[in-house]
């Protein structure tokens, strides 16, 4: 095996699979499993000055495409491969180490771990490589649409591996459902935003808790409401006795298919849609 090619990128990750061997996930990009000889030279060359080394000992597949001719197309590419990795299922997996051919930079890596340890590592098996496709072209797609960049910016931040208080990844989280779904009509918000929130995933056959065998419409109502009523105590009084870790893995979750159903079709989250919606 050559263990470098010109101008080929390759984006180390962790996650669980059941993949093999490399594999097409579009016609220019490939997950492949890594080899031993293969990490242990990226572990040597990164030692000690790279933060997460550690981490490398854990990379178990890259992500191997032909690189584009400027920088920054790189970069937002391998970005959009994180935030498709955190957005296909509920978890923490994202690029580690990204290595660069000389072609387009001076510098030879980059390092974008962003493992937040309340959530596992994300599992990417082949039956999910389609839709790992759909959501990287549609990220691709909406690089522009100024409402989803800032909403999985913020998604990505509550569920990163920096110190932030787990408060305040709860309010971004709910932050995101309210850019999402609140009408621009804004009062009795917590109920507007609740019954369309169940309403939509509804309609999509979503759950709002996949722990559920079965669930209703006025469930999902209800636990929307319980969750935005631990947001407003968070907010105007600073009481998170009620936040665990099972209601910021249900928001999260809860904002991860929203993002997805934003990606798939926008006209969802319309105002005059969601009015609609609500008066149903």
């Amino acid at each position: 095996m050559t263990l470098e090619k010109e101008d080929i990128v390759r984006a180390l990750v962790y996650i669980n699979s059941d993949i093999t061997e490399e594999v097409k996930i579009t016609n220019n990009i490939s997950l492949i499993p890594i080899s031993k000889e293969l990490k242990d030279k990226y572990i040597k060359e990164n030692h000690p000055h790279f933060t997460y080394t550690c981490d490398l000992r854990y990379v178990n597949y890259y992500f191997e495409f032909k690189c584009p001719d400027e920088l920054g197309e790189v970069c937002d590419l391998v970005d959009n491969l994180t935030l498709t990795l955190k957005l296909i299922k509920l978890g923490s997996s994202g690029i580690i180490l990204t290595i660069f051919p000389s072609k387009v930079s001076q510098t030879t890596t980059r390092d974008s771990k962003i493992e937040y340890s309340l959530l596992k590592e994300t599992e990417i098996n082949f039956n999910d490589l389609p839709q790992f496709n759909k959501i990287l072209k549609s990220l691709s797609k909406k690089k522009n649409d100024e409402k989803i960049k800032l909403a999985i910016d913020k998604y990505n931040y509550a569920t990163s591996g920096l110190n932030i208080n787990f408060s305040n990844r709860f309010i971004d989280l709910m932050t995101i459902i309210e850019m999402l779904y609140s009408p621009s009509k804004e009062e009795q918000l917590r109920f507007r935003v609740s019954l369309a929130v169940a309403k939509l995933f509804n309609k999509n056959n979503l759950k709002i808790d996949d722990k559920k065998e079965v669930e209703t419409s006025k469930e999902k109502f209800d636990e929307m409401k319980k969750l935005y009523d631990i947001r407003s105590k968070l907010v105007h009084s600073g009481e998170s006795n009620k936040l665990t870790n099972n209601e910021f893995l249900l928001l999260a979750d809860i904002v991860r298919k929203s993002l997805l159903l934003y990606l798939d079709n926008p006209e969802h989250f319309k105002q005059e849609s969601l009015l609609s919606l609500i008066c149903e």
